[in-house]
């Protein structure tokens, strides 16, 4: 058996592996998620979920860009810590892309958003409290994403803030998923285009 052949061996084997501890957070945290949940889901319209969702991302997206152009603008960084790790993978070869693809388009928003939202949000502050768990959760969020400046911490906080405040405001986790995967299904486009 070659190197090559024994790469892509362990590449599947780390990338499986990966998948399944995704997987088996995603059920830990779901299933302590409802025992902790302070604030009730608002009932809404289809229509109105969608246009919490839109909002959300365009608001993030937004923000995003702006942070993102002051952190190439005054720390002449052109991407982030994260992005240029996240790029470094998908050199790789497709075995890597497609686990990566999955892990960081799908798997990432839901264990991400029931950790930072679900979560810290719900452990941490009484049920009046509005912006502090909005705070928290966004400070820890970007403080797991390597950011390397100021700025490129203001891009995960920002975003962070916007998926906390829709969480907050609407009760609903599945919402704040959804706008946090087109979030990354954005986000990862151009690096695939690049590809």
């Amino acid at each position: 058996m070659g190197n090559c052949e024994k790469n892509i061996q362990l590449e599947l084997f780390f990338g499986a592996l990966a998948l399944i501890a995704y997987g088996l957070i995603i059920w830990w945290i779901a299933s302590y998620y409802p025992k902790y949940r302070r604030w009730p889901v608002v009932t809404m319209s289809n229509g109105k979920k969608v246009l919490w969702g839109l909002g959300g991302l365009v608001v993030g997206r937004g923000l995003v860009s702006f942070f993102s152009w002051l952190n190439e603008a005054l720390a002449h960084q052109g991407e982030t810590a994260n992005d240029m790790q996240i790029n470094q993978i998908l050199n790789g070869n497709k075995i890597s892309v497609t686990f990566v693809v999955i892990s960081l388009v799908f798997m990432a928003p839901v264990v991400e958003e029931l950790i930072f939202r679900g979560l810290i949000m719900n452990l941490f502050f009484k049920d009046e409290r509005f912006w502090w768990p909005i705070i928290l959760s966004a400070t820890l969020f970007s403080a797991c994403h390597a950011s390397t400046t100021i700025y490129s911490f203001l891009i995960y906080f920002s975003l962070g803030c916007v998926l906390a405040f829709i969480y907050r405001k609407t009760g609903n986790i599945k919402l704040s998923i959804g706008v946090h995967f087109l979030n990354n299904v954005v986000a990862f486009i151009p690096m695939l285009l690049i590809l």
